[in-house]
């Protein structure tokens, strides 16, 4: 057997031990045998169970394809290409109930049950139409693929394919016209009184093309960060110690009583630095505040054994209020590994900060839940109190909502969730479980993005899964790494998902190339071929979105145009060095590397500066912080 062969092999059998929540197969073969036997009532009286009583499991649509979306989904699909003599009286039972439910929230759930209908889909679309006429394009854009789901058209294609447009989003608009082909949906539509065929409809919506060269050069920003003006440091391992020399602390910026705040955490310890007052030299005199006052909840954690990567530390700042993960005053393993100490207990309490006063507002192990009548702790509720959990980094906050990933140590199994909590209480709100994998001695870092009403996780262990932001209810899950046997033997750190249009990028830990896919349905998107062959082994951040680009940082750094594949090459760092992730601002791209900080102009992709560090530094994470530039490594320093 070659070696290639032994790797796929290898792959495809790790991808059959990832535990996600499918549909039984004893349902399976009774919705095969009523399918077979043409048996509709059957079909009809299955359907119904699964909606009532199956709404969390998944199945894939395609055998062939490692993809899942909602069961009832599925199903509705296949009702949908029933004669339509066998659903004239679930039309009429349709008709009945969406002519009396009308409140949006409760009309939404009728629509996705009747979307086998006729006439839900009619109802659908408007809906759809009504919230696009309303400016929610993405709820309009949930609805039409939604629409295309379950009963491929011309005319959904085509309003996808407008809505696109109108947010100039090309590449998502290529990958809509890839599926389209694949699926084989073509013919005419009436666009303005005209008739046009849908792919030269498509190819005339296609916003036109830029070379970076032809942009002219963005201005100097009037306050341009800049290192030649060190203002201070704070040595975070006074603080205690965890992931030294690893880059995983994210520092953050907020405003409170007037005061701009820089604020730092390496799970131990919270600290607010209110950088107009810092001098130079230490920064003592310019904290504002430190949670806890008297020291850090522990000096030590039990993190330290030999790996590249482990879960993020710091902060998100969201109004007045800062959230952290941190670790607890007292950490015991609650799994037992046989005879094996645990080797990894990770930041496993998320807690709400006044950014004004640096008093605890809440925290998840205080936090308690009304519950049949009595009330239980948060992590009890939740049935993650016999885990060894931890928080994979910093939450996402979104007005009164925090999503948060919470992960396992990998030395008892992985497993991941997303948490969505109350941002004023700490109250939950959801829990969505997203499966398991066996264990194994490399970290996998749980992150995830949210935007506009979507939130993808990338477990970093073979899974990416999408889930509406409001329930926490799946949207669709992937598997990756069945036919992706070249993988790099671990990157050294994680990535969130970026959300770009319609598109879904995931750089992950466990497979070395850029995943992309549809935002709306988990189908993969193909990436055009690139101008250039990547070596993404030495690609170790994705950073994020400017325009049209996609950015990356490492060893080796670059920009990639998903719509043409065309590469840019920026100017390769020192290999083999660990490495802290940049940042996007103003028109900029700030790298951090060991001896200096190389800015970009985002709109040329030209190095517009080169700034040495005034001292030896650590590999730290970028941070844009107003006229401040922020760069955290095992200390803060601000310039």
């Amino acid at each position: 057997m070659s070696f290639l062969a032994i790797l796929l092999l290898l792959a495809a059998q790790d991808n059959d031990h990832l535990l996600i929540k499918e549909l039984s197969d004893s349902f399976q073969r009774r919705w095969t045998a009523a399918e077979e036997s043409r048996n509709y009532k059957e079909l009809l009286d299955l359907y119904a169970v699964a909606h009532d009583t199956k709404k969390g499991e998944l199945t894939r649509p395609d055998p062939d394809v490692e993809r899942w979306i909602p069961v009832t989904r599925v199903l509705a699909a296949k009702l949908a290409s029933l004669p339509p003599a066998a659903l004239e009286d679930h039309e009429i039972i349709a008709r009945q109930v969406l002519e009396t439910v009308l409140q949006p929230d409760e009309r939404r759930k009728a629509l996705d049950k009747y979307a086998y209908t006729k006439v839900g889909r009619e109802a659908l679309d408007l809906m759809a139409n009504a919230d696009c006429d309303q400016g929610r394009l993405p709820e309009a854009m949930r609805g039409w693929s939604r629409a295309l789901e379950v009963r491929p058209s011309v005319e959904t294609v085509a309003r996808l394919a407008f809505a696109h447009s109108m947010k100039g989003d090309g590449v998502s608009l290529s990958a809509l016209r890839s599926q389209a082909e694949t699926r084989g949906i073509k013919g005419g539509l009436l666009v303005e009184g005209r008739r046009r065929e849908l792919f030269e409809y498509l190819d005339s919506l296609q916003p036109g093309r830029r070379a970076p060269a032809e942009a002219a050069p963005l201005l100097q920003p009037e306050m341009a960060p800049t290192t030649e003006i060190p203002l201070g440091h704070y040595d975070l391992r006074e603080d205690g110690r965890y992931g030294e020399r690893l880059a995983v602390s994210l520092p953050a910026f907020g405003r409170a009583n007037g005061k701009d705040l820089v604020v730092v955490s390496n799970g131990l310890r919270v600290t607010a630095v209110a950088p107009a007052r810092a001098e130079g030299g230490a920064v003592d005199e310019a904290i504002e505040w430190r949670f806890p006052k008297s020291g850090p909840t522990r000096t030590w954690t039990l993190g330290t054994y030999n790996s590249v990567a482990l879960p993020y530390v710091g902060v998100t700042v969201a109004g007045n209020r800062a959230f952290c993960p941190m670790f607890p005053e007292r950490q015991e393993a609650r799994q037992q590994l046989g005879r094996r100490q645990q080797r990894f207990l990770g930041p496993s309490v998320l807690r709400a900060i006044d950014l004004g006063s640096g008093e605890a507002i809440w925290d998840t192990d205080t936090v308690m839940v009304e519950t049949g009548g009595s009330r239980v702790a948060l992590t009890e509720y939740l049935d993650l109190d016999k885990s060894d959990f931890c928080f994979g980094g910093p939450p996402v906050v979104r007005g009164d909502r925090v999503y948060a990933p919470v992960m396992t140590s990998p030395f008892s199994g992985r497993h991941c969730w997303v948490l969505c909590l109350d941002a004023r209480s700490g109250q939950p709100v959801w829990c969505t479980d997203l499966g398991t994998a066996p264990q194994t001695k490399e970290m996998s870092v749980a992150l995830l993005a949210e935007e506009e009403g979507t939130v993808v996780l990338s477990t970093n262990y073979g899974v990416l899964a999408a889930l509406d932001s409001a329930t926490g209810a799946f949207e669709w899950l992937v598997k990756y790494m069945g036919a992706r046997p070249k993988r790099s033997q671990h990157r050294s750190a994680a990535s969130p998902p970026v959300i770009a249009g319609s598109l879904v990028y995931v750089l992950t830990q466990d497979c070395d190339e850029l995943l992309a896919y549809d935002r709306w349905t988990g189908v993969e998107a193909s990436l055009p071929k690139l101008s250039q062959e990547i070596a993404w082994n030495d690609v170790v951040h994705l950073i994020g979105r400017v325009d049209e680009w996609l950015v990356f940082s490492g060893p080796r750094n670059l920009a990639l145009r998903p719509l043409d594949g065309q590469v840019l090459n920026l100017p390769e760092a020192e290999p083999g060095y660990r490495f802290g992730r940049g940042t996007i601002d103003g028109g900029r791209l700030y790298l951090p590397s060991r001896n200096e900080l190389s800015v970009f102009d985002t709109r040329t992709w030209k190095q517009v500066e080169s700034l040495k560090w005034p001292d030896p530094t650590g590999p730290g994470n970028a941070l844009i912080a107003g006229p401040y530039f922020v760069h955290m490594s095992d200390r803060l320093d601000l310039y």
